[in-house]
C-alpha cells in the first residue's frame, strides 16, 4: 500500500491532536475478553470514522488549492500545540529521537 505525504500528515495530525496512537486491526489481539478493551477498541474506532468523515467533507466541498491551505493551517495549528513535546524536545537531537524505534544490538 502506498501512502502519500498529505494522507501520512494528515493520520500524524490525527494522532497529534487527538493524542491517541491508533492500533493497528494486524498488530491487536484477535479476541480480547477484558470489557474495557473492548470499549476502548471501541471508542477507537469511533474515533477513526469521525476523522475520516472530517477529512471527506472538505474533500467533497473544496477545490484543490482551498482544501490544501485548509489542511496547511489545521496541521501547522494543531503541531504549535504540541510543539514542545514533539519539534522543540528533539531539536538538534536526531539519535534522541530515533531512540524509540531502535531495536537493541545484538553482539559484542
Amino acid at each position: 500500500m502506498e501512502v502519500t505525504r498529505n494522507e501520512f500528515l494528515k493520520c500524524c495530525a490525527a494522532r497529534v491532536c487527538t493524542g491517541v496512537t491508533l492500533i493497528s486491526p494486524e498488530l491487536a489481539p484477535a479476541e480480547t475478553s477484558a470489557p474495557i478493551i473492548e470499549q476502548m477498541q471501541g471508542q477507537l474506532e469511533a474515533m477513526r470514522v469521525r476523522y475520516a468523515k472530517l477529512v471527506s467533507i472538505p474533500e467533497k466541498d473544496l477545490d484543490g488549492a482551498t482544501r490544501k491551505r485548509d489542511f496547511d493551517s489545521r496541521g501547522r495549528e494543531c503541531a504549535r500545540q504540541f510543539r514542545s513535546r514533539t519539534f522543540d524536545k528533539y531539536k538538534r537531537d536526531l539519535p534522541g529521537f530515533l531512540s524509540p524505534w531502535k531495536a537493541p544490538t545484538v553482539g559484542p
